[in-house]
This record gives structure tokens, C-alpha cells and sequence, in this order.
């Protein structure tokens, strides 16, 4: 059976951003993403692709897909900033294993940013 990872970031900030990867050598990248006031950098060991889909790259020939979140668009009711993301990323799953014709596992880790920001992995 073939196997399928795949890597989600979710922050939860405005949609609409730019991200760029910058190359400093063959084994290490770092992945700038930044939508107004917001700013953020993640440091990426490991060979890195660019593909067509600036949303997606690849890291050591895994598909790596990272997206900011408008928690303004989703339900949002009395949760809390993880659990709102926890949910989006099951959905997301759901979705990505209906595509694939294959149930994908998800292993999740949250993350706190620098500014107290919540993220996902």
C-alpha cells in the first residue's frame, strides 16, 4: 500500500499571504510567510522543491502544503484557538483521503509562535 505524508501548518491570522522559500544551501531552507503586520519564518532541514502550487513544496520528496486559517470563516463559538485548528485539519484529512482513495493518518503537534500565536503541525 502505497503511503501518503503530508505536513499541514496552520496559523490562525487574515487570509490572503505571501510565502517564499529561501534556499541557503542544499540541506537547509527557511519558509517566510507574511500578510500585514504578520510575520513569520519556519527553519526547514532537508532537500526542498518548489512545485507549480506555490502553496505546496517538497521536503525530501514529501509533500509539505502550508495554510493560514481566517478563523473569521469557520465556527468558532466558545473554542479555543487549537481546537478550532484541530478541526479544520480533520476536515482537511477527510477530504485529502477522499481524493487519494486511501485513509491518510494524521499525527498533530501543536505549536506556540513567538508572538502567542497558536499553530499546528
Amino acid at each position: 500500500m502505497k503511503k501518503i505524508l503530508i505536513l499541514i501548518c496552520f496559523t490562525i491570522i487574515k487570509i490572503g499571504y505571501t510565502q517564499e522559500i529561501i534556499k541557503c544551501n542544499k540541506k537547509l531552507s527557511f519558509l517566510y510567510q507574511t500578510e500585514n503586520d504578520f510575520h513569520s519564518y519556519i527553519k526547514i532541514q532537508g532537500e526542498i522543491k518548489e512545485t507549480e502550487n506555490k502553496r505546496v513544496f517538497t521536503l525530501n520528496d514529501f509533500p509539505i502544503q502550508t495554510l493560514l486559517i481566517n478563523k473569521n470563516t469557520i465556527p468558532t463559538k466558545g473554542k479555543k484557538d487549537l481546537e478550532i485548528l484541530a478541526t479544520y485539519i480533520v476536515n482537511e484529512v477527510e477530504y485529502l483521503s477522499g481524493v487519494y482513495k486511501e485513509k491518510l493518518q494524521l499525527k498533530l503537534e501543536p505549536v506556540e509562535l513567538k508572538d502567542g500565536k497558536k499553530a499546528v503541525l
